[in-house]
């Protein structure tokens, strides 16, 4: 009797591991390693469930970057940077993160040139060279505040000699 229950202990591991990688899934393979701990593809189970972690892993990463893509926005990107600081795509998320930047600091340029170019003042021009100091606009700020500085001194002196540049 007891050589009979020695000899089916080998066959419940090896049928309960047939099930398991039939299953194919990390709930299956983690079950035969609890009911087998000693059991003989104990080692091959670790392998498979390092093997499905990975897959999860990348697969996981790889929808955050497709999500990160759709969104398009810096809230995204950065969001898939702080959760897979180490990912497949934090180098091109970084990337999109820097052009986003860009675009923005360019379009808050033209748009505080357009305000200032509007004003018409030369306080409005100043205003424009001190908050984009290396603006596209910053020559043509610079001359513009020039011309209103002397339109300014033409409506308030008169009768003054134009001061040379």
């Amino acid at each position: 009797m007891w050589l009979r229950r020695a000899s089916a202990l080998p066959m419940a591991d090896d049928k309960a591991w047939a099930d398991a990688v039939r299953a194919g899934t990390a709930a299956a393979i983690t079950a035969y390693t609890q009911n087998f701990s000693s059991g003989a593809h104990v080692a091959e189970a670790r392998q498979r469930l390092a093997a499905l972690d990975e897959k999860a892993r990348k697969d996981a990463d790889d929808k955050a970057w497709a999500d990160a893509e759709k969104a398009g926005t810096a809230a995204a990107f950065t969001g898939y940077i702080q959760k897979f600081g180490s990912g497949a795509h934090v180098a091109e998320a970084g990337q999109r993160l820097a052009a986003l930047d860009e675009q923005a600091r360019k379009e808050a340029d033209e748009k505080a040139w357009a305000d200032a170019e509007k004003a018409g003042t030369a306080a409005a021009f100043t205003g424009y060279v001190q908050k984009f100091g290396s603006g596209a606009h910053v020559a043509e700020a610079r001359r513009s505040r020039h011309k209103g500085e002397l339109r300014t001194h033409r409506s308030l002196n008169k009768d003054a000699p134009i001061p040379q540049t």
